[in-house]
C-alpha cells in the first residue's frame, strides 16, 4: 500500500540518498554564495561609482563581472555532478529493488507506470539535487548578509527586506509545494496510465485491427490524453499564479522601500545604496520561490520512487540456506490465498525422481498458483513445501532456481538474436543449443531463416508466432538441464506435429529429471505417470 508522505518528509528522505556525496554540495554552496555576492556587487559598485566618482568602484565592478560567471559555472558544475551521480545511484537502487520485488510483486503493476518511474520520475529528481538543496543554503547565507547590511542602514528598511525575503523564500514555495503536490502526483499517475495504454495498444495492434477496434481505442486514448492535459494545465496554472505573486511581492517591496525612505527623509545616498542592495538581492530567494513551479513534479516523482523503495518483497531471497540436488518433493496440507481470497485449500502431493506428474483443471482453478508456490514466488499461508525433506523457505534461492527448469504460459523473448534468447547469457556452444532446439521442435524453423540462429527477434517477439515463442522457451528449458522441470501449459500454442515432438522429448527426459506439468490437452496429459485434477483450489486423484 502506498505510504502518504508530506512534502518535507519526501525531501528529507531524498537527502539521505546522497550518501557520501555531500562534499559536492558543500563546494557548490560555497561557490554559489560567493557568486551571488559578486552579482550583488555589480549594481552596488556601479551605484558607488556614480555617487562617489571613485575609480576603485570601477575595478570592483570589472572584477565582480568577470568572476561572477566563473563562480556561477563552478557552482552549477558541482550541483549537476552531484545530481547525476545521485541519479545513477538511485537508478541502481531502483533496479535492484525491482529484482527483489520480482516476480510476485510486479505481476499486477502496470508496465507503463514502471517505465515512467524508472525513466522520467528519476529524471525529475535532478531538480531537487541540482536546483533545490544548494539554493536554500545560498539564500540563507547571502540574504542573511544583505539583511545585516540593510538593518545597519535603517531598521525599517531591514524589516521590509526581511518580510519580502520570508514571503518569497519560505511562504510561497511551501504553500505552492503543499497545494500542488497532489496535482503533480495526479499528473505523474495520468502519464503512467497513458504510457501503459499505449504499450498495450502497440502490443495488441493485430487484434485491434482484426476486430476493428481502432476508433474505440482512439476514443479511449483521447480521453486519457484529455485527462493528462487537464492535469498539466492545473500545474501550469499553479506556476503562473506563483510567478505573478512573486513579481508583485518584488515590485511592491521596492516601492515600499522607496516610499518609506522618502517619508522618513533618510539620507539619499544611504537610501539609494540600501535600495540597490535590496533590489539586487532577490536572486537567491526568487530561485526558491520559482522552485515551487518544478517541485510538483519533484515531490510526485520522489514520492513514487520512495514508495517503490519502501515496498517489501513477498518473499526474501535465502542467502545462507541449504543447497540442494533434487531427490523428492512433498507438499503437505498447503493453504494459500491473496487479496482476502482463498486460492488453494488442503493441497497434498508428492513427486519422486523419474516421474511425470500431470495436473489438469479449468482455467482459474489454481494450477498456475500451485506451480508458483513450488518456485517460491510466495510463501504458503499454512502447511509446508519441502525439497528432500527441507522446507522451501530454508533452501538457498540460487540453488532453488538452479534446480528448476520452468516454462510458464507466456514466454518472454528479448530484442536479440535467437541464439542469445535461448542461451540467456550462458556461455554455451552452438551444438548444445541446436540439440535443445531439436528437442523443442524449432530447429527446422530457425534454419529456414536467412540468418539462422543469428536472426534478431523484434520487440516482444512480434516477428514470430506464439507457438514459436513457446518452443524457444522449451529450448531454453532443455538447455538449462535442471533437476526438476515445471511446465505450465507447455503445448497450448503448438500444433499436433510439434506437440508430438515436444512430448517425445519430455518422455525421454523422464529418465533424467522428474516433471510436473499442467495442461488442458488430453494428448499432453497422457504422457504422465500420475494425473491429479484441480477443482476450486483442491487437488483430487
Amino acid at each position: 500500500m502506498m505510504r502518504k508522505r508530506s512534502g518535507f518528509r519526501i525531501l528529507w528522505d531524498l537527502l539521505f540518498l546522497m550518501k557520501d556525496l555531500w562534499i559536492y554540495m558543500v563546494v557548490a554552496i560555497a561557490f554559489g554564495v560567493v557568486g551571488h555576492l559578486l552579482a550583488i556587487m555589480i549594481p552596488a559598485s556601479g551605484m558607488g561609482l556614480i555617487l562617489f566618482q571613485d575609480k576603485r568602484f570601477l575595478w570592483v565592478l570589472i572584477f565582480a563581472g568577470i568572476f561572477r560567471g566563473v563562480f556561477r559555472y563552478v557552482e552549477q558544475l558541482f550541483n549537476h555532478e552531484l545530481a547525476f551521480r545521485v541519479l545513477a545511484e538511485i537508478r541502481d537502487v531502483v533496479f535492484g529493488k525491482l529484482r527483489t520485488l520480482a516476480p510476485a510483486k510486479l505481476e499486477n503493476k502496470e508496465r507503463g507506470n514502471l517505465i515512467s518511474l524508472i525513466t522520467s520520475d528519476i529524471e525529475h529528481l535532478e531538480v531537487f539535487y541540482a536546483h533545490t538543496i544548494s539554493p536554500i543554503f545560498i539564500a540563507l547565507i547571502v540574504n542573511g548578509l544583505i539583511l545585516f547590511l540593510i538593518f545597519k542602514i535603517h531598521l525599517i528598511f531591514g524589516f521590509i527586506s526581511l518580510l519580502s525575503f520570508v514571503i518569497l523564500g519560505l511562504i510561497i514555495p511551501i504553500y505552492f509545494s503543499r497545494t500542488g503536490q497532489s496535482v503533480g502526483l495526479n499528473y505523474r499517475n495520468e502519464l503512467g496510465s497513458l504510457n501503459s495504454f499505449v504499450l498495450e495498444s502497440v502490443s495488441g495492434i493485430q487484434d485491434i485491427l482484426q476486430y476493428q477496434l481502432e476508433q474505440k481505442r482512439l476514443k479511449h486514448m483521447h480521453l486519457k490524453t484529455d485527462s493528462l492535459n487537464k492535469a498539466q494545465m492545473k500545474m501550469t496554472d499553479f506556476g503562473i499564479i506563483n510567478q505573478s505573486i512573486s513579481e508583485v511581492v518584488v515590485m511592491g517591496s521596492i516601492l515600499l522601500f522607496l516610499s518609506v525612505g522618502l517619508y522618513l527623509d533618510v539620507d539619499v545616498s544611504l537610501m539609494i545604496f540600501g535600495l540597490v542592495l535590496h533590489a539586487s538581492s532577490f536572486g537567491p530567494v526568487l530561485a526558491l520561490s520559482n522552485l515551487a513551479n518544478n517541485m510538483y513534479h519533484t515531490l510526485a516523482s520522489g514520492e513514487r520512487t520512495l514508495n517503490l523503495l519502501d515496498e517489501e518483497p513477498e518473499v526474501c531471497d535465502v542467502i545462507d540456506g541449504v543447497d540442494i540436488v533434487f531427490n523428492e518433493l512433498q507438499v503437505k496440507n498447503v493453504d494459500f490465498g491473496y487479496d482476502e481470497k482463498m486460492i488453494l485449500k488442503e493441497i497434498n502431493l508428492s513427486l519422486n525422481k523419474n516421474e511425470i506428474l500431470a495436473i489438469s483443471g479449468d482455467s482459474g482453478s489454481g494450477k498456475s498458483t500451485l506451480l508458483k508456490l513450488l518456485m517460491r514466488f510466495w510463501d504458503v499461508d499454512s502447511g509446508s513445501i519441502t525439497y528432500n525433506g527441507i522446507n522451501i523457505s530454508e533452501v538457498t534461492t540460487n540453488s532453488l532456481r538452479a534446480t528448476q527448469g520452468v516454462i510458464m504460459q507466456e514466454t518472454d523473448v528479448f530484442q536479440d538474436t535467437i541464439y542469445n534468447n535461448i542461451c540467456l547469457g550462458r556461455n554455451v556452444g552452438l551444438q548444445k543449443v541446436v540439440e535443445a532446439c531439436k528437442m523443442a521442435g524449432i530447429h527446422d524453423f530457425i534454419t529456414s531463416l536467412e540468418k539462422g540462429y543469428d536472426t534478431h527477434l523484434a520487440e516482444f517477439g512480434s516477428s514470430i508466432s506464439s507457438g514459436e515463442k513457446q518452443r524457444i522457451g522449451l529450448a531454453r528449458m532443455f538447455l538449462h538441464n535442471s533437476d526438476l522441470i515445471i511446465l505450465d501449459e507447455p503445448t497450448s500454442n503448438l500444433d499436433s506435429l510439434n506437440e508430438a515432438i515436444v512430448l517425445k522429448s519430455l518422455m525421454d527426459f523422464r529418465h533424467k529429471q522428474p516433471i510436473i506439468i499442467t495442461s488442458h490437452r488430453a494428448s499432453t496429459l497422457r504422457i504422465a505417470d500420475r494425473e491429479l485434477s484441480m477443482k476450486n483450489g483442491s487437488l483430487h486423484s
